[in-house]
């Protein structure tokens, strides 16, 4: 691959990172203790049916 496509293939990736979500989570970041319960709440104004949640430990 030509160093000339390798830049393109590479600024091209780094531009799509940055494409913004439009998800809002309230609140943002949210601590509880083992078995307490908590609610999350989350909008987003890009018009999918759906969204998934995921914890992260």
């Amino acid at each position: 691959m030509s160093p000339c496509l390798l830049g393109c293939v590479v600024f091209c990736i780094l531009q799509a990172g940055a494409v913004h979500a439009g998800v809002t989570p309230d609140p943002r970041f949210q601590v509880v203790r083992t078995g307490q319960s908590a609610t999350l709440r989350c909008t987003q104004d890009l018009n999918h049916d759906y969204m998934y949640w995921y914890r992260q430990d």
